[in-house]
C-alpha cells in the first residue's frame, strides 16, 4: 500500500488524527487519536516530511478525505487569527473582551499577560501557518471553503471572519492564475492582516447605523499604512506581503487610497485582495447589516466598477467562484429553494440540493438539481433564511463539512 504525504496545513492544532502519522524514516510522530498540542509542537513537526499509510486508512474504514473537515479547518483559522490579530495590537483588552465575539477565550488573561503574548508571538510564522491551514482547506474542497463564507458566519465577529473570507477568495483567484504556492501564501497572509490597522474601529462600528464620523473616516483611509506599521513592528519582513497590504485599496483608475496609485503602480496581488475584500464585505452579514446577494455584488464589481480592477481578475473570479457560488440559496423554476453545491458544466449553471420544495416545506431527503435542465433553471438568488433553519453544512456536503 502507498504512502500519502501531508502538508502541515493538513493538521489543526488540537484536532485528533484518525490514524498514525509517520516521519520519512517510518517513525510514528502522531498516533491515531493524538493531536498537535500547540504552535510550538507544530513548529517542531514543520521541518519533517510526514505521511500516513493507505493501508491504515483502509483498516480504519475511512477514506483519505475523511481525515479532515474543511469547516473545522476554517474555524481553526478563524480562532487562531482572532488571537493573533489581538496580540499584534498594543492595547488588546478591548478586543479580547469584546462580547460580540462568541469564541472569545475565557481564560482570564489580561493586561500584562496579553502584552507578554504579543512580545513572544512569532507573527510571520503564525500568520503563515494560518494561511497554510486555509490553503489546505482550499486543496481539500474549494467548494466547501467558498460555502463557509455564506453558511458559517455566526460564531465569529465580522472583524475576524472577514479576513479569513478574503483569504479564501484571494487564494482561489491566485491559484487560478497559476501563481506559485509561496506567492499564494503571501497573498493570503496579506489578506488576513490587511485590516489590522483598524481592528478596534471595525468592532466599534459593526452595528453602527449612522455614517462614519470624520475621525472614523480618516482612520479608514489611513488603515493600510497603519496596518503596515503594525506588521513591521511585529517583525514581518516579507516585502511582497507588506506591499499588498499597503496597496489593497488602490484602484486601477487612480480613485483608491491612500496614495491614489493607478495601473502598473499597483501590484496585481494587491488588486486581488482589494477585489476579495469588497466582495466579501458585501455578501456577508455585519451586525444588523443584511448581506447583499452575490449576483448583485458581482454585477456591481465587474460591470459598474470594472475600471477599478485589473481586467484579468474578472474571468478568473467568474470561473472559480461564479455568479452563483457554493453555499448560496437559489429559487428554481420548479418553485423549489436549493443550496448551490458547486459550479455546473456550463457557464452560469450549478449543481444544487433542494432544501425547500415547491409547497414551501423543508426537504430532508437528498434531491439534486442540475440547473442546465430548463425546468430547474435558476430564477433568482434568495437570502439563506428562505431555505429554512437546518443549514448545517454537513447536511449538504457530508463529514468533510462537519463542524
Amino acid at each position: 500500500m502507498s504512502k500519502i504525504y501531508l502538508s502541515l496545513a493538513n493538521f489543526i492544532v488540537g484536532q485528533p488524527v484518525r490514524w498514525n502519522i509517520y516521519s520519512e524514516d517510518e517513525q510514528i510522530v502522531l498516533k491515531a487519536g493524538e493531536s498537535i498540542t500547540s504552535e510550538e509542537h507544530w513548529k517542531t513537526l514543520s521541518a519533517q516530511k510526514l505521511h500516513y499509510k493507505e493501508s491504515d486508512a483502509i483498516d480504519a474504514g475511512k477514506t483519505a478525505q475523511g481525515l479532515l473537515s474543511v469547516v473545522r479547518m476554517i474555524n481553526q483559522a478563524n480562532k487562531m487569527l482572532r488571537e493573533t490579530l489581538s496580540a499584534l495590537k498594543n492595547n488588546t483588552d478591548e478586543v479580547a473582551d469584546e462580547p460580540a465575539d462568541q469564541t472569545a477565550v475565557k481564560d482570564g488573561s489580561k493586561g500584562a499577560e496579553k502584552k507578554a503574548e504579543s512580545q513572544e508571538l512569532d507573527a510571520e510564522l503564525t500568520i503563515t501557518m494560518i494561511a497554510q491551514i486555509i490553503y489546505g482547506a482550499l486543496e481539500l474542497n474549494p467548494d466547501i471553503a467558498i460555502a463557509t463564507i455564506f453558511l458559517n458566519q455566526g460564531a465569529m465577529h465580522y472583524a475576524f471572519h472577514h479576513p479569513v473570507n478574503c483569504a479564501i477568495i484571494a487564494g482561489l483567484m491566485a491559484r487560478a492564475m497559476n501563481q506559485p504556492v509561496e506567492d499564494v501564501l503571501s497573498i493570503m497572509a496579506a489578506a488576513l492582516t490587511a485590516n489590522v490597522g483598524m481592528l478596534e474601529l471595525q468592532i466599534k462600528v459593526s452595528n453602527k447605523a449612522s455614517p462614519l464620523s470624520p475621525e472614523e473616516r480618516e482612520a479608514v483611509l489611513r488603515h493600510p499604512q497603519k496596518s503596515v506599521e503594525i506588521l513591521k513592528e511585529a517583525g514581518i519582513k516579507n516585502e511582497a506581503w507588506l506591499s499588498y497590504v499597503l496597496c489593497h485599496h488602490e484602484n486601477e483608475d487612480g480613485s483608491g487610497y491612500p496614495f491614489k496609485k493607478k495601473g502598473d503602480e499597483i501590484p496585481l496581488n494587491a488588486n486581488i485582495i482589494g477585489f476579495a475584500d469588497r466582495y466579501c464585505a458585501r455578501v456577508t452579514s455585519r451586525g444588523e447589516h443584511r448581506p447583499a446577494l452575490p449576483a448583485d455584488t458581482v454585477s456591481d464589481l465587474l460591470l459598474e466598477k470594472q475600471k477599478e480592477f485589473k481586467p484579468q481578475l474578472a474571468p478568473h473570479f467568474v470561473k472559480i467562484i461564479g455568479i452563483h457560488p457554493p453555499g448560496i440559496a437559489v429559487m428554481l423554476k420548479s418553485g423549489e429553494i436549493a443550496i448551490v453545491l458547486k459550479q455546473g458544466p456550463a457557464a452560469g449553471s450549478v449543481i444544487a440540493r433542494v432544501a425547500v420544495n415547491s409547497a414551501e416545506m423543508p426537504v430532508h431527503k437528498i434531491i439534486i438539481r442540475e440547473t442546465l435542465e430548463p425546468q430547474f433553471a435558476i430564477v433568482k438568488q434568495v437570502h439563506k433564511d428562505t431555505a429554512g433553519a437546518n443549514l448545517h453544512m454537513s447536511r449538504f456536503w457530508g463529514q468533510v463539512a462537519a463542524a
